[in-house]
């Protein structure tokens, strides 16, 4: 073999090298761009449950973080050895039960596990939100996703963690320099439930306690800029408010046999579900209540914006005062609130 033919194959095997390496190169990305994006559709799992359960019995089943706490997951902070103090979402991974929460189980509605909604309408007597016999479900019952066991929180695709750090700017430019993922609460209300536009700022959680309800990363080939290459980008996951708060209408159909009657009688809907404040007044579930006059068979009653429930198996009572201690009381229904107006009718008795 000539020199010239020896130089001849080298260049060859160079060239089948460079291939074989970028071809790697591409499947390696192709697999951590694939586990960024499962990694933030199990965020939405976690919090709403898998999409589309049912029970044995083929009924609809809702399960997840929101279902079982009443509210999404909230911030915690983590003591990072090298990067100090981060907030993450530990609720949802933590092998034990997170401080200050209760574990699941089926509560009863007495005074000790009951916490009562500050804009209660109108109730003449707290007495009737009390009852030993019912029994909410509700408490922390995770973990509700999995975290690496090499990790201390969780990580994307391509090994950023999934926190927000305290000295964390909030200016994209900021957040582009600094190679971890973050959590994100929703920015606005209505128009922009979970928005992270080019041109504007964007606001990271940077304190404990806040409601987590997107995830968002900036990730990709070796930290590439957005767009250099098809592994390399923005990342989001988000729920709407809409998603996990739900508006409700009861309406109570009385039995003809009760005379509607004076302004002194009157019905009375107690909604029970998670207490979203356990963390602080210690009592795991809670109830919102209101009040009508006994004017016409049919009462109905609306549970929204800030007193809407969220998704989840949620207990409902009706109660009809007719006269001095004479009360009639509906069966207890166990509804499972998910997306979309929601109607119950409850017959009493």
């Amino acid at each position: 073999m000539t020199l010239l033919e020896l130089l001849v194959v080298v260049a060859i095997l160079a060239v089948l090298a460079t291939v074989a390496i970028q071809s790697t190169t591409d499947i390696g990305n192709q697999t951590r761009y694939e586990v960024t994006q499962k990694s933030l559709a199990s965020f939405r799992d976690a919090a709403l449950g898998p999409a589309n359960q049912t029970s044995p019995d083929g009924n609809a089943m809702i399960t997840g973080f929101i279902a079982d706490m009443g509210r999404p997951p909230r911030s915690r902070e983590l003591v990072h050895p090298e990067l100090g103090t981060l907030n993450d979402l530990s609720e949802l991974y933590a092998e034990n039960l997170p401080g200050s929460l209760k574990t699941f189980g089926l509560y009863s509605a007495t005074t000790a596990n009951l916490a009562t909604n500050a804009t209660i309408s109108g109730l003449s007597s707290t007495a009737l939100l009390y009852d030993s016999a019912l029994r909410i479900p509700a408490g922390w019952r995770g973990p509700y996703l999995r975290k690496p066991s090499t990790e201390l929180s969780l990580v994307d695709g391509w090994g950023k963690l999934l926190v927000s750090r305290l000295d964390l700017g909030s200016t994209l430019p900021e957040i582009n320099s600094w190679p971890t993922m973050l959590l994100a609460f929703r920015t606005n209300t209505t128009s922009q439930p979970f928005a992270l536009a080019e041109n504007v700022n964007y606001t990271a959680v940077t304190d404990a306690g806040r409601d987590v309800v997107g995830l968002f990363t900036q990730s990709g080939f070796n930290g590439a800029p957005v767009g250099t290459d098809a592994y390399s980008g923005r990342f989001y996951s988000a729920i709407t408010t809409n998603e996990y708060r739900i508006p409700i209408t009861i309406t109570v159909n009385c039995s003809t046999l009760f005379t509607p009657l004076a302004a002194t009688n009157y019905v009375a809907v107690m909604l029970y579900g998670p207490n979203p404040d356990v963390a602080s007044d210690g009592k795991p579930i809670r109830v919102w209540a209101q009040q009508a006059n006994y004017t016409s068979f049919n009462v109905t009653f609306t549970f929204d914006n800030a007193n809407a429930p969220t998704v989840g198996t949620r207990v409902v009572r009706a109660i009809l005062r007719l006269s001095g201690s004479r009360f009639e009381y509906s069966r207890v229904v166990y509804f499972p609130i998910r997306p979309g107006v929601q109607n119950i009718n409850i017959p009493l008795p």
